[in-house]
């Protein structure tokens, strides 16, 4: 699956601004731990996807055949008389 690089650092940006919000609001100290948890992880799965360029394309199955014989069907033509 590929993702916009930006879309998981959308995600933590705005992540981190709403962590200020929660922080002046004084609501819980175990759930800032987790919304920075998030944070961390959506910014750097940006700078993975930043570095790597995302998933790999998966590249096309080479199929080798074997090379076909112009005078094969002739010489069994002529083998089964």
């Amino acid at each position: 699956m590929r993702i916009n690089k930006g879309i998981p650092l959308a995600i933590s940006l705005v992540l981190f601004a709403l962590q200020f919000f929660i922080k002046t609001a004084n609501i819980n100290m175990w759930l800032n731990i987790l919304l920075t948890l998030v944070i961390v992880w959506f910014f750097l799965w940006f700078m993975d996807i930043q570095t790597t360029g995302g998933p790999k394309k998966k590249e096309k199955k080479i199929e080798i055949r074997p090379k076909a014989k112009p005078n094969r069907v002739k010489h069994m033509q002529n083998q089964d008389k």
